[in-house]
């Protein structure tokens, strides 16, 4: 058996919300059997090729190319391969940002998600991890992020909005799969078939405020995740984000948040953002 496997263990600092330990590809044969009780982090593993078996929760999971599965901390697993062939992209992730990602937009189910095809951001991840010009502070908040939208993309398949779904929820969503595209309630209104006004009031009654401040409010979120805990500049922020300057960006975080991102930055760490947010009656809670 075969791995090409990228180690970050030397620089993970428990002060980052979200850390990568590992990243590799494994190409595997009947020999290879890895059984875990209670493992410090969360996995993201896809199937190029071959067949595999998990076993967690009780449940046995057929694994083939394809699929994805995922493995939870401190859940007790085992995954082996069963015939002779098995190859597959994986990504080892710890913190609190990945706690709060898995727990929401996977909410610990299902285990494995069938014929999905993730192979091109993860095969982006293993670049990222084997390219030695870039620091590990570089590499992890690159990665985080492509992790982040891979979840996002996959919400889709575990819930995509049907008739079933409440206008709130349907107007939830769409907001969280565009978080760094531009809001058109126009274009949710057209999509959705209702009107504009609708819309508004409807998830205004649902949530206590209207799509846009949903939407401004989760990008705040994520904006003061990225600066608390990434070394991404305000001007790499504001571009990810979709502003048209980092100064409206910072114009925007400020009436959120009561103070400068960089200010932010510099006296930032949780305890002390979260003492500032509560006095404006604001959480550095996730929103995912």
């Amino acid at each position: 058996m075969k791995e090409d496997i990228y180690i970050f263990s030397q620089y993970v600092r428990k002060d980052r919300p979200a850390n990568v330990l590992m990243a590799g590809v494994s190409y595997c044969d009947s020999s290879y059997s890895i059984s875990r009780s209670d493992y410090d982090a969360y996995v993201i593993e896809y199937t190029l090729e071959g067949h595999g078996i998990l076993e967690t929760d009780g449940k046995r999971y057929e694994i083939n190319a394809g699929d994805i599965y995922f493995l939870y901390k401190g859940k007790p697993h085992r995954y082996y391969c069963r015939e002779n062939s098995w190859t597959k992209i994986w990504i080892v992730l710890q913190g609190e940002i990945v706690q709060s990602l898995f727990g929401s937009y996977l909410k610990q189910q299902p285990a494995v998600l069938h014929g999905c095809d993730i192979y091109e951001p993860m095969q982006h991840i293993i670049e990222i991890a084997k390219n030695n010009e870039l620091s590990y502070d570089t590499k992890a908040d690159r990665i985080i992020i492509i992790a982040h939208q891979i979840l996002i993309d996959l919400q889709r398949n575990i819930s995509p909005p049907t008739q079933e779904h409440s206008i709130s929820e349907a107007v939830k969503q769409y907001i969280d799969n565009r978080l760094y595209q531009p809001l058109v309630l126009d274009a949710i209104a057209g999509e959705l078939h209702y009107s504009k006004n609708h819309i508004i009031n409807v998830f205004r009654n649902a949530y206590g405020y209207t799509p846009y401040a949903y939407y401004e409010k989760l990008r705040m979120q994520f904006a003061a995740d990225l600066l608390n805990g990434s070394s991404q500049s305000i001007s790499d922020i504001s571009a990810k984000l979709g502003f048209d300057s980092p100064q409206y960006f910072s114009k925007r975080f400020k009436r959120h948040y009561g103070i400068t991102p960089g200010n932010f930055r510099k006296k930032a760490r949780l305890p002390v953002i979260n003492s500032i947010a509560t006095k404006k009656g604001l959480f550095l809670q996730p929103l995912f």
